[in-house]
C-alpha cells in the first residue's frame, strides 16, 4: 500500500519573477537552477568536509562567467561555462 502525502509545491517563481528557467539539477539537499541568461541560481544544503552552507531561497551564485551546462551530484554541483571552463562547489574529491 502506498501512503499519499498532500504537499503542495513551493512556487519559486517568486524569487525568481524576472528570471527564465532553463534547467535544474538536483543533489540529496539542494538544487541549482540554470537561467536563459547564464547564471545560476542555489538553494538548500551543501555538505562540505570542513562546513555545510545552506540557504532556503534561490540565492545567485556569483561565478562571473557565463554558465551553458549544470550537473549535480550527492553532495556537490558542476557548471560549466560558454568558454569551456568547468566550476564546481560542494564536496568533490
Amino acid at each position: 500500500m502506498i501512503n499519499k502525502i498532500d504537499v503542495e509545491p513551493t512556487i519559486l517563481q517568486r524569487v525568481l519573477i524576472n528570471e527564465k528557467i532553463t534547467d535544474v539539477a538536483i543533489g540529496e539537499k539542494f538544487s541549482v537552477a540554470l537561467t536563459e541568461s547564464g547564471d545560476v541560481y542555489y538553494w538548500g544544503t551543501i555538505i562540505h568536509e570542513a562546513f555545510n552552507y545552506t540557504v532556503e531561497l534561490p540565492t545567485k551564485l556569483v561565478i562571473g562567467h557565463k554558465i551553458v551546462q549544470i550537473a549535480a551530484g550527492r553532495i556537490h554541483a558542476m557548471f560549466v561555462t560558454n568558454s569551456g571552463m568547468l566550476y564546481a562547489i560542494g564536496y568533490i574529491f
